[in-house]
């Protein structure tokens, strides 16, 4: 998202807006992005994944690092998205 919400003393906190307010900014957010906000975080989370792939020896603690509930969730979300998991990629970026 290039825009960035702000309120008068700096970026505005979701967890700070009261629970209406939040669901405003939720539908905002899905007619100006095109995309609900949960997935938008989801795909920054596995863009970061990406990013991290080389540098972690454990992938449960990469899940868990990106926000995951398990490395179950996260290698699902990763493969669909990617189309392998992440053990997968992992292993044949190696063997390049």
């Amino acid at each position: 998202m290039s825009r960035s919400v702000r309120s008068q003393n700096g970026p505005l906190d979701p967890n700070q807006l009261p629970l209406h307010a939040f669901g405003l900014l939720t539908q905002v957010f899905q007619q100006v992005e095109g995309l609900p906000l949960y997935r938008y975080q989801l795909q920054l989370r596995l863009v970061r994944a990406l990013d991290l792939l080389g540098e972690y020896l454990d992938l449960t603690v990469l899940a868990l690092d990106l926000g995951f509930s398990s490395y179950s969730h996260f290698s699902s979300a990763f493969k669909q998205v990617y189309g392998q998991t992440p053990l997968e990629l992992q292993r044949s970026a190696r063997v390049r």
